[in-house]
């Protein structure tokens, strides 16, 4: 039986197998990065590690007595189909297939996984444990150097932000666990040096969500928040309203005392150029007028890779592009409503908001400025964690998956 005030239960073995098996699902990209690190000529891991993760989780949930949330469920299968329909459609594309198989993995895969009793706390723990391996590493071999900004970014930021997460939230109490921190803060310096832009926005809306909720009591009662809201939606007007500015003058007070900010340096460039969205407004452009020609059914999954090449760099417009109003709806609408309800609802644990802002902090930012919805498992993990953390609190008995 689950306490639904704190989110505790009597966990057995097989469930910290699940835990373990979340922790590892999040942290896939730096996963990846370490055993590139460790072993630079390895071939095809990410393939093999998403098949053995896939493999592992899905003997744990059979032994644990599956439980399944149909109406989740129902959402995955109504995607799937419409990745399989547009395969068809585009003459078995090799690049449709692709997104197909990484949506099997990532949406269905993970999803039903996560539907099976974990102990959050414990996720939370393996993934910093993966993450302080993975930063140590990465600070001795310096290896940002072998890597292209935005892969770097993107598999080093969920370390980064497991670090701040659990020194806020949980916090080691010993000395020498509190000393593990700082290689963890070493790196935030380092990635706040070398990050690209998108990692930039995802750090700030990660301290934005620790900024709202206090780190006191389990229950996470929501603090000032209004009054956060008004300062930084003015701080964000001013940023806004004198944005060229305010770039150009950090610019040169950066290059004043000699400290160098990959991204900052990027954006500077870019407004010298008359280019501040680098080039994305034609591919914005494209995927509106896309999107307008056919605003119902949309123009199948993987349309704006076959028809365009790339991706859109706005996963919104990639879901209006390719699914139309009906599919964006179908996930855009619980994805934002669920989001809300634990922003909320005092009643989230501390452990459940931890993961929670992860989820997003490591998905929605880079979504909305870049890389492919498909294949991004962070968002897929977001997704299933806030419909299933809802379903618990409207249900009595408090199973996650019920």
């Amino acid at each position: 039986m689950t306490n639904i005030m704190t989110g505790s239960y009597r966990y057995r073995k097989k469930d910290n197998v699940i835990s373990l098996i979340v922790a590892v699902a999040f942290l896939f990209n730096s996963i990846c990065l370490l055993a590139n690190i460790l072993i630079p000529s390895v071939a095809n891991f990410g393939e093999l590690f998403i098949a053995g993760i896939l493999l592992l989780g899905f003997a744990s949930s059979v032994i644990s007595s599956m439980k399944i949330n149909f109406k989740l469920l129902l959402i995955n299968g109504t995607i799937l189909l419409a990745i399989i329909a547009s395969y068809l459609f585009y003459n078995l594309s090799s690049i449709v297939m692709h997104l197909m198989i990484n949506y099997f993995a990532w949406g269905i895969g993970i999803t039903v996984i996560m539907m099976q009793r974990y102990d959050i706390r414990k996720t939370l723990n393996a993934s910093y444990w993966i993450a302080f391996i993975t930063i140590l590493l990465e600070i001795l071999t310096n290896a940002n150097r072998n890597y292209d900004s935005m892969v770097w970014t993107y598999a080093i930021f969920p370390c980064v932000a497991i670090v701040i997460v659990h020194f806020a939230y949980i916090r080691f109490s010993g000395l020498l666990l509190k000393m593990t921190y700082i290689p963890g803060f070493l790196m935030l310096v380092k990635f706040l040096l070398n990050a690209n832009r998108g990692g930039i926005i995802s750090i700030l809306v990660l301290i934005f969500f620790i900024l709202i909720k206090s780190v006191n009591g389990t229950r996470g009662r929501v603090r000032n928040r209004k009054a956060v809201g008004i300062v930084l939606l003015i701080f964000a007007l001013i940023i806004g309203v004198f944005f060229e500015p305010i770039i150009s003058f950090l610019y040169d007070f950066m290059l004043s005392i000699n400290l160098e900010i990959d991204s900052l340096k990027k954006l500077y460039r870019l407004i010298l150029e008359e280019n501040i969205m680098n080039n994305r407004n034609e591919l914005y452009a494209y995927a509106w007028k896309g999107f307008l020609s056919s605003p119902i059914w949309g123009n199948g999954i993987g349309g704006f890779s076959v028809n365009h090449g790339g991706w859109t760099h706005n996963f919104i417009l990639q879901l209006l592009y390719e699914g139309g109003l009906l599919l964006s709806l179908l996930v855009l609408v619980p994805l934002t409503k669920n989001s809300l309800f634990i922003l909320k609802q005092n009643c989230i644990t501390r452990y459940e908001y931890s993961l929670f802002i992860l989820l997003f902090s490591t998905s929605i930012p880079r979504l909305l400025f870049s890389t492919e919805l498909w294949n991004t498992q962070a968002f897929w993990m977001l997704f299933a964690f806030c419909m299933l953390t809802k379903n618990k609190y409207y249900n009595y008995r408090g199973d996650i998956a019920e």
